[in-house]
């Protein structure tokens, strides 16, 4: 499956933020694309902050730079309602 990933900087005090660079993912699921997407972005742009991760426009999976700035962590909570929440409609992802 094709996944696209959103690179956003830092939200502003109104909580928007701009978005630096969009790039292409694959994965054989949204729990494996989310994973591998977590070792492919440890390179991020520097002014990274959070990342979005969509499947035919509908996002699947959200996270955001660990403290310590030099990769991004997927968060236990996205992979765990990847896994429980089926596919609107009966679309797939």
């Amino acid at each position: 499956m094709m996944f696209v990933i959103e690179i956003f900087g830092k939200p502003d005090s109104r909580g928007n933020a701009v978005m630096i660079e969009r790039r292409t993912h694959t994965g054989s699921s949204v729990t494996e694309a989310l994973r591998t997407a977590q070792a492919n972005l440890r390179t991020p742009p520097p002014s990274a902050y959070s990342f979005s991760m969509k499947a035919n426009g509908k996002e699947v999976g959200r996270w955001r730079r660990d403290d310590d700035h030099n990769k991004a962590d997927v968060l236990d909570d996205d992979l765990e309602s990847a896994n429980a929440s089926p596919p609107a409609d009966g679309d797939e992802y």
